[in-house]
């Protein structure tokens, strides 16, 4: 049974109007940062018609994360997310903005949507499924690659709807628009996405999607994945020749190719209602209604939307430069494509709370030897940093200074532009407006807060890149001269004991004059070489291919039976060494091993007094989240260390010891790092230091070989 004609549809959300100073207040609320979740509903109260459309996109089944409908507008907004309310409005303020179109009739506009938004879906699905990596970039591409319609439609409606009645092939659409407008959407489209100069193959995509798919086998991915999601839901391509288009540009069947678009297809119609875009009944079968004319709202409305893609569009562009004297001159250049305004300046804060000139395109100009404070007590320049507001001046205006009649120039006239991010005020541009550029200039304020705060966006971004540049310089700078320190500390580690063993032999053989004298040229020729090694300069050579260590225990005793002899007895300090049985091969080479061993039974006893006791003990099967480790540890029970530097104790700088360069317990960390180990430091409770290091086992060889 058909339904009757008048019958109300309580599902079709496309007739209920929003207020266009509703939307775009909702819209401008977006340019807020931290902007809040009951604002944004204060908002979308004040309309009942998107009031519903929250609703009804957050309780369709596309979005449902909850078992019962969602009524409170707070938590529907909090669920769909800042960036789908977002999304909501711009369609809304889209839809109506090109409502009065008189080449897209309502109905087909909701069909051009429709069609953006499965392509949009379906390419990134496309993407999915192909490893193609950026799949959000496909989505982008899908949802604007006939917005060159649009675009003709907006100008030359009079004349779109003869295209519309040849639309039976590709070839023939294009043919059409090429002969009533000498170009066609795909150029137009592409000529949009240019004008953004995104780092993207976008354009292309958009300028080819109507190409055959011979002409793109070997195009960039994201062309032909976009050509392809098109022809899968065009009405102007035949299926089987899109079914071959994804086989020809990717080799997929036809059975994954209609499974795709049908899953793209059924999501939109979810959403097709809840947007307002669900196909409906044609023009004839709709009463006709009044036709209402444009209200200030919508204008203003419509102007929002031109100012957002424009600034937009600058984005990529302000972003692409490296440094701020380049950045500068696209400000610049911005400002003169934007208003027409001839020449932009800038007023920069220095350090020390003043703000200076800079004319980036003539550096050497005089202006950039104009100063003043930033406090805005005295001048035009500082109130506008200041205070954050545009400011201009004509050359009629009274009490002027000095100063800013310099800035103004000799035409009297122009424009300060504070150039803020975040709160943070980062310059003034100067624009010099002519007197009749200057009306112009204020009627379009809301683009020139908007390019502001764009402009402002893009300096931010670029001095944190530059301070971020710099640190990784100055670290890259202090771990080059930490290595070359790592390599003095290391190497002075065997002339250490060579030189105490000297002094052993030099007690034995005190009452041998003959052997002192010799004793003494060894001492002298070791100082020598401790003296020509802080001259070197020459960089760590590292060392691969180094065996695990396979008798842990063993090379522990021998290694502190040396330094027992060498540094313990000689202060008097009693060294015990406690080994566990059956210690398995440690993924760590012996002379590594070593190293660790020495720097940390080395700092232990410099800390210590006479009559101190170190302990090295070994110990297996210690778990540490759930990974099982070998324990080699070094406590002492001298005076511990300030609790103050236990944070940064593994830092090249830090030291407890007079006299010592700090190098020890940060060559120990980068060691045992690097052999996949764990090192930490805690204070026993009664008194002293403990260093701990975990060892994983070594791998065997058979399970080396089946990895």
């Amino acid at each position: 049974m058909q339904p009757a004609r008048n019958s109300i549809d309580s599902t079709d959300l496309s007739k209920l109007p929003s207020p266009p100073a509703v939307v775009l207040e909702l819209l401008q609320a977006f340019s807020d940062e931290d902007i809040e979740f009951g604002v944004l509903a204060r908002i979308c109260s004040q309309d009942a018609a998107l009031t519903t459309r929250m609703l009804a996109v957050a309780n369709s089944a596309a979005f449902r994360r909850h078992s019962h409908p969602l009524t409170s507008l707070d938590r529907v907004l909090v669920m769909l997310g800042t960036e789908m309310v977002k999304t909501i409005a711009l369609i809304t303020s889209v839809i109506q903005s090109f409502e009065d179109l008189a080449g897209i009739p309502e109905s087909e506009l909701r069909g051009y949507w429709r069609h953006a938004l499965v392509c949009a879906h379906l390419a990134k699905r496309l993407a999915q499924t192909t490893g193609y990596p950026r799949p959000d970039e496909a989505y982008l591409s899908g949802l604007l690659h006939d917005v060159g319609k649009l675009v003709i439609a907006s100008q030359r409606g009079e004349g779109y709807a003869q295209v519309r009645s040849v639309a039976t092939t590709p070839g023939a659409f294009l043919a059409r628009e090429r002969e009533l407008f000498q170009t066609d959407h795909c150029q137009i489209g592409a000529a949009l996405m240019s004008a953004w100069r995104l780092r993207s193959f976008l354009a292309d995509a958009v300028r080819y999607h109507h190409e055959s798919a011979e002409t793109l086998r070997e195009a960039h991915p994201l062309v032909r994945l976009v050509h392809v999601a098109n022809a899968l839901d065009s009405e102007v391509w035949e299926e089987d020749r899109a079914f071959a288009a994804g086989d020809i540009l990717f080799g997929l069947t036809p059975a994954l190719l209609r499974g795709l678009r049908d899953v793209s297809r059924a999501m939109v119609t979810e959403l097709s209602g809840p947007l307002g875009i669900a196909a409906e009944d044609t023009e004839a079968d709709r009463p006709p209604t009044a036709s209402r004319g444009p209200s200030q709202a919508a204008d203003r409305l419509r102007s929002e939307l031109r100012d957002t893609v424009l600034v937009e569009g600058l984005r990529g562009h302000l972003d692409a430069q490296a440094g701020e004297s380049a950045l500068l001159e696209a400000i610049a250049r911005c400002v003169t494509l934007l208003f027409g305004v001839e020449r932009t300046r800038f007023f920069l804060p220095t350090e020390d709370h003043r703000l200076r000139g800079m004319d980036p395109s003539e550096p050497d100009e005089s202006f950039n030897q104009l100063e003043c404070a930033s406090d805005g007590a005295a001048t035009l320049v500082g109130h506008a940093y200041r205070e954050g507001v545009i400011t201009h001046t004509t050359a009629e205006t009274v009490d002027l200074g000095v100063f800013d009649r310099q800035v103004a120039g000799a035409g009297g006239a122009m424009l300060l532009l504070p150039l803020i991010h975040a709160g943070r005020r980062l310059a003034v541009a100067v624009l010099e407006a002519s007197e009749d550029q200057l009306p112009r200039l204020l009627a379009r304020s809301r683009l020139l807060s908007l390019f502001g705060a764009e402009a402002g966006r893009s300096m931010a971004e670029l001095r944190a890149r530059v301070e971020r540049q710099q640190e990784e310089w100055a670290e890259r700078q202090l771990l080059e001269g930490g290595r070359f320190q790592q390599v003095l500390h290391e190497v002075n580690n065997p002339l250490s004991i060579a030189r105490n063993y000297l002094d052993l032999l030099g007690q034995q053989l005190a009452a041998d004059t003959e052997a002192g004298t010799h004793l003494q040229v060894l001492r002298e020729e070791l100082e020598r070489v401790g003296n020509i090694l802080v001259r070197l300069t020459d960089d760590e050579q590292e060392t691969s291919g180094r065996s695990p260590c396979d008798d842990l225990c063993g090379r522990v005793r021998r290694l502190a039976g040396l330094l027992d002899h060498a540094l313990c007895r000689p202060r008097g300090i009693q060294l015990v060494v406690r080994c566990a049985d059956s210690v398995p091969p440690v993924a760590m080479d012996s002379d590594t091993l070593k190293q660790v061993l020495i720097n940390l039974v080395r700092n232990a006893a410099e800390a210590l007094t006479d009559g101190g006791r170190i302990q090295v003990t070994v110990q297996t099967a210690v778990n540490v989240q759930g990974r099982t480790y070998v324990e080699l540890s070094v406590s002492d029970d001298g005076p511990g260390i300030p609790p103050n530097l236990v944070p940064k104790l593994f830092q090249p700088v830090t030291t407890t010891k007079p006299g010592h360069g700090g190098m020890g317990l940060a060559i120990v960390r980068n060691l045992v790092g690097s052999a996949d180990g764990l090192v930490s430091y805690r204070a026993p409770g009664g008194g002293g230091s403990r260093f701990q290091v975990l060892l994983p086992p070594a791998t065997p060889p058979q399970a080396q070989e089946d990895r």
